[in-house]
């Protein structure tokens, strides 16, 4: 069940993104203490006396507000942040927040948000590192959208490097990159998470993709453009396809790639408007070749001491 359900969820997520975004509310706060809070925080409730957050907001489905003051005791306000115009969703503390508070002994946060704290203490070693060790993505003659030169570690499962200036956000564990703009209202985006092994063939796998895709389409206008051979890798295989179909009077279309190892089966998907692929493709190919999966590294580390033996 746990199988079919991700299998599904990466079909539906195609449905999901064709949704015009709702207006920006979300934000994150953090108390003195170190108690973080999410919800929505509207602009106008965001003062310099107090900030106001309000429920629902995604899982949190309780309906209710909370008023929180700036000052110097524990319950007051360390830091927050709404988000910005470009509909970015702050769930969570972000750079500019470890960069001020970044001292643990000092500033106590909640203990859900190490793993957080440890990713941006990573990229900060990495940044820190030589030049020889930074990896290049794109040329510097690369034309048109480009992409960001130190990867997202948004998933302890795989990292990605995001389009340079796009949005990013965790939302059910899915990783979404969003462009600022697009074309007809239509934002381009890529979504990329983690689910459960395969228990079925990847001939099976495969037609299942296929028909889920074509389910959460329009069974009329949904068509495959393309379908290269599966790439044969180690431990599993690379299957891609790129489909197209009409959303509310717009062409849409949505390159896919399905990464299926031994662990865990991981998908890629990039959807902008028609009109707009030929620009995009080459940055959605780029942004999926960049994507490293943490069992594929372990699998070379074992086959090295192997080796040494």
């Amino acid at each position: 069940m746990r199988i079919q359900a991700a299998l599904t969820l990466f079909a539906t997520t195609a449905a999901l993104s064709l949704v015009p975004a709702a207006p920006a509310e979300a934000g994150v706060l953090i108390l003195i203490n170190g108690k973080v809070f999410v919800g929505r925080i509207r602009p106008e409730e965001d003062t310099k006396f107090s900030v106001t957050i309000r429920w629902p907001y995604k899982q949190q489905t309780h309906r209710g507000k909370q008023v929180f003051e700036h000052g110097t005791q524990p319950h007051h306000i360390r830091w927050h942040k709404r988000n910005n115009k470009g509909g970015e969703d702050f769930d969570q503390p972000g750079d500019d927040y470890w960069e001020k508070f970044g001292d643990l002994d000092k500033y106590p946060i909640d203990s859900r948000y190490m793993e957080v704290y440890e990713r941006w203490k990573l990229r900060q070693e990495r940044r820190a590192s030589s030049f020889d060790e930074v990896m290049i993505i794109d040329d510097p003659l690369t034309k048109g959208p480009r992409l960001a030169a130190l990867p997202e570690e948004t998933n302890p499962l795989f990292s990605i490097n995001r389009p340079e200036n796009w949005g990013a956000v965790v939302e059910d564990e899915i990783t979404i990159f969003q462009a600022k703009e697009g074309l007809e209202g239509y934002r381009p985006r890529i979504h990329i998470f983690a689910g459960p092994k395969l228990k079925m063939s990847a001939k099976k796998a495969v037609a299942f993709f296929e028909k889920q895709m074509a389910k959460a389409a329009d069974a009329n206008t949904w068509k495959i453009l393309d379908r290269p051979s599966p790439q044969t890798r180690g431990s599993g295989y690379d299957y891609s396809f790129t489909s197209r179909s009409t959303v509310r009077g717009r062409n849409i279309v949505v390159i896919r790639k399905i990464f299926i190892r031994e662990k865990h089966t991981y998908f890629f998907a990039a959807y902008c408007h028609e009109k707009e692929a030929p620009e995009l493709r080459s940055l959605f190919v780029r942004c999926a070749e960049t994507i490293v999966i943490t069992e594929d590294k372990r699998k070379k580390r074992k086959k090295r001491k192997k080796r040494k033996k």
